[in-house]
């Protein structure tokens, strides 16, 4: 049985070896494949949130050439944030879940002695029931 000697994890493998690219990061970047290109974000069917956008650029910014970033491609029905494609290592499918998390108050909550879990509510929405339980 034969072992990988270069056996990376695939965070490994993913990690800038920037002593490969061009010389210039601004060459590195132009040579990346993005689909559908930067110039024509303006035109995706849904305008990319503020946490999408940090979340392509640091991609972008991050990952070697190698990497292909398709936004919102279309597969099989669905539309996932991001695909990212490396011939070498393989793919991965990106949704990006930003939230205001300013819209709800969040608190701890004792389920038991070794549990507890997070909980959220919006004060607008506080209600007082007959056993004077808050929903």
């Amino acid at each position: 049985m034969s072992e990988h000697p270069t056996s990376k994890s695939p965070i490994e493998a993913g990690a800038p070896d920037r002593s490969e690219w061009p010389t210039g990061s601004q060459n590195a970047l132009s040579q990346r494949l993005v689909e559908p290109p930067l110039e024509e974000f303006s035109n995706l069917r849904q305008e990319l949130t503020q946490g999408e956008r940090m979340v392509f650029d640091f991609f972008h910014r991050n990952l070697s050439p190698k990497w292909e970033i398709y936004v919102q491609p279309h597969l099989n029905g669905l539309r996932p944030d991001f695909v990212l494609l490396n011939p070498d290592i393989g793919i991965a499918v990106f949704e990006v879940k930003d939230w205001n998390l300013d819209a709800m108050d969040y608190f701890p909550k004792r389920m038991s002695q070794n549990r507890t879990d997070l909980w959220g509510s919006r004060p607008s929405r506080w209600c007082n029931f007959p056993d004077g339980l808050r929903a």
